[in-house]
């Protein structure tokens, strides 16, 4: 923005990959939208074990793929220079785009998400053109590059939309828009179904559990006192009915909790 003279790239096409903790993703998110955080396509995955991968990746088969795509042809341009050349949608593709992008504007949605969806019409299109040129690279039988976007890529890629990236961008606006409280409480409960303890301790969940966002004192106390008056837990008493004090900070976990998630 501040060179003297404009910086002209032609055909500027630009890859981000990256990762960023909740805490700040909220910060991100809570600021003026101006239209940088439609841009990415949003991924917040449940968490899976590790495994070992049971195949190898091929190189050769991925450096002769690659190559085809390195080799695709330009075609002169109206200056002198060259363009990429132009993939259109096929008739029935173009069909089918358009029916998807009726229903995808048919739903209501506000806030931020809103912007996000809105770029989701053109990321069907551009996953769709890569779609269909890596199913073409990947074939070992000679053969020309696409030349039309087929209706299974838009198929495919609508798909891709509608049953992954809209749900995470639902997720991860949702989630990352909480107050602060509620989304420790929610990491917290998390851990709770999963190691399924009977007593809790403040101490403890700080020290030991080391969860995300729960490393501090002021922020575990935050996240236990949501999950309190949700009625999940409850402050562990002695037989006398006296707390067992302030300074150990116990909980009780109410076993409502297990019943219900066993039951589902």
């Amino acid at each position: 923005m501040k060179h003297p003279l404009p910086v002209i790239i032609p055909r500027l096409s630009i890859g981000v990959w990256g990762g960023i903790q909740p805490d700040r993703l909220s910060d991100l998110i809570d600021g003026p939208d101006d239209g940088l955080q439609a841009r990415f396509l949003w991924f917040w995955p449940d968490k899976i074990a590790l495994r070992r991968p049971a195949r190898h990746a091929s190189f050769e088969i991925g450096k002769a793929a690659l190559q085809k795509l390195v080799e695709l042809p330009l075609v002169p341009s109206d200056d002198g220079g060259s363009r990429p050349f132009l993939c259109p949608l096929a008739d029935d593709a173009a069909d089918t785009f358009e029916e998807w992008r009726k229903a995808h504007f048919a739903v209501e949605v506000s806030g931020a998400l809103a912007s996000v969806f809105g770029k989701a019409p053109g990321q069907v299109l551009r996953i769709a053109l890569v779609l269909e040129h890596l199913w073409w690279c990947g074939e070992t039988s000679l053969s020309l590059p696409p030349s039309r976007i087929s209706n299974d890529a838009i198929n495919a890629a609508a798909a891709l939309v509608e049953d992954y990236l809209k749900p995470m961008a639902e997720r991860v606006f949702g989630d990352a828009t909480l107050p602060e409280g509620d989304r420790l409480a929610a990491v917290l409960a998390r851990w709770i179904l999963r190691e399924s303890p009977t007593i809790l301790n403040a101490r403890d969940i700080r020290r030991k559990a080391r969860l995300p966002g729960l490393r501090e004192a002021d922020k575990v106390r935050l996240g236990l006192n949501v999950l309190v008056e949700a009625d999940w837990l409850r402050p562990a008493f002695n037989r006398a009915g006296e707390s067992t004090g302030r300074q150990r900070e116990d909980y009780l976990v109410n076993p409502k909790v297990y019943e219900r998630r066993d039951a589902e």
